[in-house]
């Protein structure tokens, strides 16, 4: 397949599909069946350092007295690894939830 063939089939996916996140789900799920080859676990590390850096950065002060939540399936499948990337960046209370809704109702 054409590299223009898959970039023309990620953006209609992901901009003009019906619902573009089982599609990113896909992805993930091969990532995560995949994660102990050397390639996916630079990738897998990559992606959640990007996250420690630029979305949960900018809340370092209240980390500080407050645990992080890692919410969904990929996060839980990977919390092993996200889990350690935490404990190096100095965050010691991180948590997972596999199913919100469950969390929610109480279940």
């Amino acid at each position: 397949m054409k590299t223009s063939t898959i970039y023309n089939t990620l953006v209609k996916e992901l901009y003009h599909g019906d619902n573009p996140s089982p599609y990113l789900a896909n992805f993930a799920q091969f990532m995560i069946q995949h994660q102990d080859h050397l390639f996916m676990q630079e990738v897998i590390k990559d992606g959640i350092d990007k996250v420690f850096e630029h979305v949960l950065r900018p809340y370092r002060e209240e980390m500080e007295c407050c645990p992080i939540y890692f919410v969904g399936s990929i996060a839980f499948y990977l919390q092993e690894v996200i889990q350690h990337e935490a404990h190096k960046k100095g965050y010691n209370t991180v948590h997972f939830i596999q199913k919100p809704i469950e969390y929610l109702v109480g279940e």
